[in-house]
């Protein structure tokens, strides 16, 4: 029983979860815990089992965009620990985004750009499309790509292949990855992610 009470323990402190230990969860009936740490306490659940792979089905949703952030730091923070990480995600803000190390963006099953996130991203989609108007300043670069995919997908293609009814977007955190999903239908799908050369 003393190995299950270290590992519940180790999934406490990792998570930052001392705040809320010996409180109820809550419902919509009965408060309790916070969104984000609620959030947490779920993640924490699977992590008690010490699984290898870990998938999270959009574990900021509901979330407002600090706590959102919140959540997901932690979720990077466990990546140290050799767990991957497989997640859907909508929408995400700048700064989840950028957790993110390496990014997949697939249209209609093809792969449109994989490599590194953030400023080799954009460059990348910049110089494809400069027709198009670029990353506004301070706009969220997730936001960003998905409407220039959108975008010339809509005006036929420019490249890219047949136009689109979804877009995928994966992404990394460090040796584990996170498949985040950008949608217009409301049903998801997701594409492993290739090794990274």
């Amino acid at each position: 029983m003393s190995v299950k009470r270290q590992a519940v323990e180790e999934v406490i402190k990792a998570l930052a979860l001392e705040s809320c230990r010996n409180r109820l969860i809550g419902d919509s009936l009965h408060r309790g815990i916070s969104g984000g740490q609620a959030k947490r306490v779920n993640i924490g659940i699977a992590l008690v089992t010490n699984p290898r792979v870990l998938f999270l089905d959009e574990p900021s949703s509901g979330l407002d965009s600090f706590t959102s952030n919140e959540v997901m730091t932690y979720v990077k923070a466990l990546t140290t620990t050799g767990i991957t990480i497989c997640a859907t995600i909508h929408s995400p803000t700048a700064y989840t985004f950028g957790l993110f190390d390496r990014l997949m963006l697939l249209l209609s099953g093809k792969v449109v750009y994989f490599g590194p996130n953030g400023t080799p991203a954009i460059d990348f989609f910049q110089k494809r499309f400069p027709e198009l108007e670029g990353i506004p300043e301070g706009g969220n670069p997730a936001e960003w790509i998905v409407d220039v995919t959108t975008r010339v997908c809509s005006f036929g293609g420019g490249g890219l292949g047949r136009c689109c009814v979804r877009v995928v977007v994966v992404v990394s955190f460090g040796n584990s990855f996170c498949i985040c999903i950008y949608s217009h239908t409301s049903s998801p799908t997701t594409t492993p992610c290739p090794p990274s050369g």
